[in-house]
């Protein structure tokens, strides 16, 4: 009688053994499927974050640029204010517009009035290319932290998936060792 309840018991431990193995597989491959629609949310939000960061920085650029144009149109009134104030001073004082002297002064005022407007062309241009390479970057950083998300996540779900089939593969060994050693148990009763 004792020897049919060690045989019962055998055969209970191996069905308990199976149930926990394939039953903590699909907990393994249910966590792997959590992981990736995890890893689908994280990575639109990267790339959402990126994209919404490049707009900003577009956005900039387009400011820089706008500021430069006000900035030239700026410089052209001053320049231009200064080289009439020059020729007033020029005439006041009684010299001569077509005098070599006055002729330098223009041209030197010109030369500076040019300059400044290179200055400011360039220093607005590379502000906005600042900004539009900042864009660039953003829109690179969220795409490639996407694409790290969902290779996380998809990694997840292998491990999910492999730890499932391992699961089963459990299941399924315990089930025939316990019914080899039922078989086993049951020859030596009746041996």
């Amino acid at each position: 009688m004792l020897e049919l309840l060690a045989l019962a018991a055998m055969g209970g431990s191996s069905l308990l053994g199976a149930y926990g193995s394939y039953h903590a597989g699909k907990s393994s491959l249910e966590s792997g499927r959590i992981a990736l629609e995890a890893a689908r949310l994280n990575a639109d939000w990267e790339k959402t974050s990126g994209e919404i960061a490049s707009r900003r920085y577009m956005d900039q650029a387009r400011q820089a640029r706008t500021m430069t144009a006000v900035n030239l149109y700026r410089q052209k009134q001053y320049s231009d204010s200064v080289a009439s104030s020059q020729r007033a001073a020029i005439a006041k004082s009684g010299g001569s517009l077509d005098d070599p002297t006055s002729q330098q002064i223009f041209i030197r005022t010109a030369e500076d009035a040019s300059l400044d407007e290179w200055l400011i062309r360039y220093g607005g241009s590379m502000e906005a290319m600042g900004y539009e390479y900042a864009a660039a970057d953003a829109r690179r950083q969220g795409t490639m932290g996407a694409s790290r998300a969902m290779f996380e996540g998809k990694m997840a779900y292998a491990q999910g998936k492999s730890a499932y089939g391992a699961g089963k593969m459990g299941a399924l060994t315990s089930l025939l060792s316990g019914g080899a050693n039922l078989y086993t148990g049951h020859k030596r009763l009746n041996g």
